[in-house]
């Protein structure tokens, strides 16, 4: 069984983005965020666009 640890990261940020035709991307508000210790991190995004279909991305970004 596979375990997965923090892995010593002193700071783990992430820059999430929104795109409804896959091509461009904009920044959801509030990004980036920073995970929290098990560097896991959640955004909700309230302005997405009703009835269309979104992609998401995240970059990460980690000091070691």
């Amino acid at each position: 069984m596979p375990v997965f640890t923090r892995g010593g990261f002193s700071n783990f940020k992430f820059d999430v983005e929104r795109s409804d035709d896959g091509v461009s991307y904009t920044t959801v508000r509030n990004s980036p965020i920073t995970a929290d210790s098990s560097q896991i991190s959640e955004i909700n995004d309230y302005e997405v666009p009703l009835d269309a279909t979104v992609r998401y991305r995240a970059k990460a970004r980690a000091d070691i």
